[in-house]
């Protein structure tokens, strides 16, 4: 509603526009007002509790697969929030192509004509009362509108300038109930394809096509027969009564969880302050393992033995603030959505040290966990192990000559020459001369 007052006799005008909307039959006077002011408590309570709104908080949350990035998201699902408005969407994620707002309190479409990539819209079990403000979204190859309070047929025709439209669904609508609906509604979409679930034949649509002007004329003399009349069971007003039942179900089967809830929280609160006295579990303790939520978890080592790893497979698409997570020394608790999970460790390890994160993939709980007593030979090396390697590099860094240089090179001689290169010398080499001759034209060594 948008609207605060701040006490009962400033909403007169509201009383009285809801309690018109309920026929009060046969009652006395006394009997009428009361029924009149519990309506109105009633509706009161409904507007007051039960009022959400499209937030980029609540959007972020939903958008965890996307790891909470609005600018390129493409799906989001927003049903059950009981939300009345729809708002936000496109200012903060225009490129969505598939919206989820079924099994809500929405009682206009609105705000969506910016979304030009949207191809699946659904509004299913909601509070419309028309077919509107939908010529934007030029994409839209799918709507379902299942269970609305759509009594307009005639508000069908402003889908025309969705070419891309191709199904339909309008099923468990008042508009539905009319004699030619589907005739109107194939006639009058002609890129349609699929209406309620069942394919557009040819030859339908050109009865469809045929008997279209007649058929208008007819469902307009029907709607101006009908005029206010509104069946009572079958209502906006009616749907939010039963919200209310639902809710106050729901709020009396979380008393006893609350409850459980808390004792839960007063006995880690308890078992904290113990932990906190002794700073660590005693190793005579029993650690019980528990798994109820039957998830699949693997414990293992780090590539170095200085952490413990554990891998626990909590589903992709879980909210993060749906899980709790406790380390202690000997071992470490998790509880997601009141369903506890513990395991018993090997060793003591360090909970200030440790760090938990998603996996961006898979969405598993990925935990680390240091060891306490690290290898102390990892840690810091032994003074005798300092000595040999400090040994082993000053031997390794001393040079002596006479270790490179042990024997003399041998002197050169024709000997050493390969026997082929001998031979050939020795075919092709004239004898020398003994007499040695005096040229004057060659320079003198110097």
């Amino acid at each position: 509603m948008g609207l605060r007052y701040r006490e009962l006799n400033d909403w007169k005008p509201f009383k009285k526009a809801v309690v018109s909307t309920q026929s009060t039959g046969s009652l006395n006077e006394n009997e009428k007002e009361k029924s009149e002011e519990n309506l109105f408590l009633s509706w009161i309570i409904v507007f007051s509790n039960r009022m959400v709104k499209i937030t980029e908080e609540l959007i972020r949350k939903r958008a965890e697969h996307n790891e909470g990035i609005l600018s390129n998201l493409k799906e989001v699902t927003l049903h059950q929030f009981d939300i009345e408005k729809i708002e936000n969407l496109a200012q903060l994620c225009r490129h969505l192509e598939i919206l989820f707002l079924q099994c809500n309190l929405i009682s206009k479409i609105e705000n969506l004509s910016k979304l030009k990539e949207l191809q699946y819209l659904n509004l299913a079990i909601n509070n419309i009362q028309r077919i509107e403000n939908l010529e934007g979204c030029e994409s839209l190859n799918k709507l379902d509108l299942t269970c609305n309070f759509i009594s307009d047929l005639l508000s069908v025709e402003s889908l025309k300038g969705n070419f891309n439209l191709k199904e339909l669904y309008l099923v468990g609508n008042p508009c539905a109930q009319f004699k030619d609906y589907r005739k109107f509604v194939v006639g009058t979409l002609t890129q349609l394809e699929v209406l309620d679930g069942t394919e557009i034949s040819r030859t339908e649509r050109l009865e469809a096509l045929q008997e279209l002007p007649d058929i208008i004329k007819r469902i307009e003399r029907e709607i101006k027969g009908l005029g206010d009349k509104n069946s009572d069971s079958f209502t906006p007003d009616e749907r939010l009564k039963v919200y209310k039942e639902l809710q106050e179900k729901r709020d009396q089967k979380s008393e006893p969880d609350k409850k459980s809830q808390e004792s839960q929280n007063s006995e880690t609160s308890n078992n904290g302050s113990t932990t906190a006295n002794n700073n660590k579990v005693t190793e005579t303790d029993k650690i019980r393992g528990m798994n109820q939520g039957k998830w699949e978890f693997a414990l293992t080592e780090s590539e170095n033995g200085d952490a413990l790893l554990l891998d626990l497979a909590v589903g992709k698409f879980l909210d993060t603030s749906l899980i709790s997570l406790d380390v202690q020394p000997l071992y470490v608790k998790i509880v997601i959505k009141n369903s506890v999970f513990q395991l018993p460790l090997p060793e003591e390890v360090c909970p200030d040290k440790g760090n938990a994160k998603r996996s961006q993939m898979t969405g598993n709980l990925l935990v680390s966990m240091p060891k306490a007593k690290q290898s102390v030979l990892k840690k810091a090396p032994t003074v005798t192990q300092n000595k040999q390697q400090t040994g082993q590099m000053e031997n390794s860094k001393v040079v002596s000559i006479k270790d490179i240089v042990k024997k003399k090179p041998p002197e050169w001689s024709p000997q050493l020459l390969t026997p082929y290169a001998t031979t050939q010398h020795n075919e092709t080499k004239k004898p020398e001369s003994t007499e040695s001759i005096d040229d004057s034209e060659v320079p003198p060594l110097e």
